[in-house]
């Protein structure tokens, strides 16, 4: 960790997207676009009679402007969305295992099949070379035959080998999982306690593409996986609870509760898994930039300091000449 903060304040390691820091007040700017003309926001403080209001705007032409208080408030409220209803962890981590488990099942299953294919071909080859040796067929036929298994086999070893391979990046995604489900757990206490760096980390992690609001809420947003499948389910346990039928059409999130195992999900998984390593590293680089501003605020003062000391000490010099040249002509 320590090594990755110092190549970023380096320079030496450049990381892709949104800029790390910004004022607090600001630390959606870049993650918003406008609810008018789908543009990017720019936020900005203004001086008002008493004191400074920063917004989130679009452009002049456009004119849509929002405070930036009741935005990041709304924000808050809207992650609480992707927080696991109580109880349901265990269910998370098991659906999770499950269904990754029937997928990795599967590959056996066709690892079978393709590996029983290769055998019946490799048996016709054998019959057809008894039978030239029987002088049951000639060796045209033989040679067709053999060529015509062979293509196949060929074919089907490629897809045996296509299935070792990802049999061979099979992860014990259980722990993963239970990690993941933890880290989603304490989401709000997360954003909460943590410097405007790990915020914005936390942003990019769940929302992969730019947030529209509305002047109220976040009507639609496209989010990491992990979080879409748990924002689904409490809306479908809320339903039941309610004692109302559950239907996705009704959610402004669109998308199905059941979980779909693909190397999108898998990768969604893993980031939510390291949240917490990754926001720890945000919040200390985010301390080390903070100190560097400061200390980078200091030099100009001490320059400052020596400038004025120099520059009396000059005057006095100058002084001492005029005295002495003032008592040599009397």
């Amino acid at each position: 960790m320590f090594f990755n903060i110092q190549d970023i304040l380096n320079g030496r390691k450049r990381e892709l997207g949104q800029p790390i820091s910004t004022p607090e007040a600001l630390v959606l700017r870049g993650f918003l676009k406008c609810p008018k003309c789908h543009g990017s926001l720019s936020g900005s403080s203004s001086k008002g009679k008493r004191r400074h209001f920063t917004y989130y705007h679009c452009t002049s032409a456009c004119g849509i402007r929002f405070r930036s208080e009741k935005v990041n408030e709304a924000f808050a409220l809207e992650l609480l969305s992707y927080l696991p209803r109580k109880g349901y962890e265990e269910i998370f981590v098991e659906t999770i295992a499950d269904a990754y488990q029937n997928q990795v099942g599967s590959i056996l299953d066709e690892r079978k099949s393709y590996t029983k294919q290769i055998q019946e071909l490799n048996k016709k080859i054998e019959k057809a070379r008894d039978l030239l040796l029987d002088n049951d067929i000639d060796a045209v036929d033989f040679r067709a035959i053999k060529n015509e298994c062979s293509e196949k086999i060929s074919i089907v070893e490629s897809k045996l080998s296509e299935l070792n391979t990802k049999n061979k990046a099979a992860l014990n995604i259980r722990p993963i999982a239970e990690r993941a489900i933890k880290n989603l757990t304490d989401l709000d206490l997360f954003y909460e306690n943590s410097s405007v760096e790990g915020k914005r980390y936390l942003v990019s992690c769940l929302f992969p593409e730019k947030m529209e609001y509305d002047g109220d809420r976040y009507p639609t947003l496209l989010v990491n996986e992990i979080a879409e499948h748990i924002y689904l389910k409490n809306k479908e346990l809320g339903a039941k609870k309610m004692g109302q039928k559950f239907s996705k059409k009704s959610l402004p999130h669109w998308g199905s509760a059941k979980v779909r195992i693909s190397n999108k999900f898998i990768a969604d998984l893993k980031r939510i898994a390291e949240l917490d390593t990754k926001m720890t590293e945000y919040d200390e680089l985010g301390r080390l930039m903070k100190l560097r501003k400061e200390s980078e605020k200091l030099i100009p003062k001490v320059v400052d300091k020596k400038k004025k000391i120099r520059a009396k000490r000059k005057a006095r010099r100058v002084t001492l000449k005029k005295w002495i040249l003032n008592i040599s002509e009397d």
